[in-house]
């Protein structure tokens, strides 16, 4: 990212800090309804809540039931600081100081996202605690209409400072660092990315990973690098073992391809949607081989995702 940008970045990201900072949970990301943008998965919410550097901030609460949970600090840029991810095996509640379980990050001003996957049962939402006090949560309402209200703003931003750029018929590749600034993106999770050809229809093919207790979650997104909003998703609960997943702009069109609604699975883009993208999104409490990679060069992912690596059909 270029340091104009960078400093454009930050400098919105701080003044959107300091609107609802020290009010507890303030936004709720929820796509598609509430703050679509970063790229979301429609199975994952997250709640948001930012605070001073210099204030004594302590979190606790019940781990919801879901298949991944986590607080992650961010700073001004959207880069995550520190995190913890939450085991709810091991235990059933959770509390954390900042400063001591989560280091504080360099900027002044940063937030906290407390992130969900494929939540199963209603949950609280954890206490929030500054210099000693309570705060008073906001009405669910309130926290909705501030995550409608910011909506439109970061969306303008992230399409005036994003950095990753792609190609036409691009096979899935992983992003390196300084392309995803921005996208709050989650240090547990590692993204692959890929496009479609004019035609805007293409064919995914391959096997799900073997599901162990580290590996949490595998999906598909159809997105806008425009406006980083997603337009669809599927997670690994949908889809069989050895999947086949159509992408394209109209059901009518995948059909003409291929597409059989009694044996794959589709995924569209809107029609309005000027650079369609597809998101490959893998949750793994083990930061190993696709997380070491730091090459954007799609045959390094096939080589170690191997027989796990969704294979594309331009059609």
């Amino acid at each position: 990212m270029s340091f104009l940008r960078s400093v454009f970045l930050k400098r919105f990201f701080s003044k959107l800090y300091q609107t609802y900072q020290n009010q507890g949970w303030a936004v709720i990301a929820k796509a598609p309804t509430y703050l679509n943008v970063a790229l979301p998965d429609f199975s994952v919410q997250y709640l948001i809540a930012s605070f001073r550097r210099n204030d004594d901030v302590f979190i606790k609460g019940t781990i919801p039931k879901a298949a991944y949970v986590s607080l992650v600090v961010y700073d001004t840029s959207g880069k995550p600081q520190s995190y913890r991810s939450l085991d709810r095996t091991r235990s059933l509640s959770f509390s954390m100081k900042m400063g001591t379980d989560l280091p504080y990050p360099p900027t002044k001003d940063y937030a906290i996202i407390f992130r969900i996957y494929q939540l199963q049962e209603p949950f609280t939402y954890p206490s929030i605690f500054i210099n000693g006090s309570k705060i008073k949560p906001l009405y669910k309402s309130t926290i909705y209409a501030n995550s409608l209200q910011i909506s439109s703003q970061i969306v303008s931003i992230l399409s005036k400072t994003l950095q990753l750029h792609i190609s036409s018929s691009q096979p899935f590749f992983k992003p390196i660092h300084s392309q995803t600034r921005g996208l709050f993106i989650n240090p547990d999770a590692v993204y692959l990315v890929a496009s479609p050809s004019v035609s805007r229809v293409l064919r995914i093919t391959g096997e799900l990973p073997a599901r162990t207790s580290s590996l949490c979650f595998v999906g598909f997104m159809s997105c806008n690098l425009t406006t980083t909003e997603t337009d669809d998703s599927i997670g690994w609960d949908h889809l069989p073992s050895t999947y086949r997943i159509y992408v394209s702009d109209s059901f009518e069109k995948a059909v003409t391809k291929g597409y059989d609604p009694n044996k794959d699975q589709l995924l569209l883009w809107k029609q309005t949607n000027s650079l369609p993208i597809v998101v490959y999104r893998e949750v793994n409490l083990e930061h190993k081989d696709l997380f070491l990679l730091e090459s954007d060069q799609w045959q390094e992912a096939k080589r170690i995702m191997k027989s796990s690596y969704p294979n594309i059909e331009f059609l």
